[in-house]
């Protein structure tokens, strides 16, 4: 047998080498039924900067409407740099904000520093906080904290719910 013959002779199945894994065609599932990630998996950091983001305009915006506080005024506040709630707001920051900054930026605005670490570091606490709620109408929220108030009078108090309550019996009457 030549050298040529030898190189191409054809081998019983027990001695062949398996296929390649490259050849073989490849399957890939999701990490969940639903796509999305598993609970092990954080989403990427582009994704909690977007979160963070808008966590930090809400705080900002609420902070303005509330006490008339401008970002200079809660960088004040917080003790932090101002650069580094703009950072924080616009989503432009390359190494994550610090622990020490998020909770003073949240004890500055009374906010539970749980819900920032949950968009930062998702995962690093057992215990999900509650998702925030959805905004109300700026006249509702207006009308509850009038509700919550407490230089507001009772009798007042309760001409308020009274109005609420006969507004929401016309508009669930059937109209005549």
């Amino acid at each position: 047998m030549s050298a040529y013959s030898r190189s191409f002779a054809v081998l019983p199945d027990h001695t062949r080498p398996p296929p390649h894994a490259r050849r073989l065609p490849r399957t890939r599932e999701p990490v969940s039924e639903s796509g999305d990630y598993g609970p092990d998996v954080p989403p990427p950091v582009g994704v909690r900067k977007q979160a963070f983001a808008a966590f930090v305009k809400r705080a900002l915006r609420r902070a303005q409407e509330d006490r008339g506080w401008s970002v200079p005024k809660v960088a004040e506040v917080a003790g932090i740099g101002n650069p580094t709630i703009y950072r924080w707001r616009d989503g432009d920051w390359v190494r994550g904000p610090l622990p020490d900054q998020v909770v003073a930026f949240c004890d500055a605005l009374d906010i539970d520093p749980q819900h920032a670490f949950a968009i930062l570091w998702p995962g690093k606490n057992a215990d999900a906080p509650p998702p925030e709620p959805a905004p109300l109408d700026r006249d509702i929220e207006l009308l509850m904290r009038k509700l919550r108030d407490p230089n507001v009078s009772e009798a007042e108090k309760t001409s308020i719910r009274a109005t609420v309550r006969y507004l929401l019996g016309k508009s669930a009457s059937p109209a005549a």
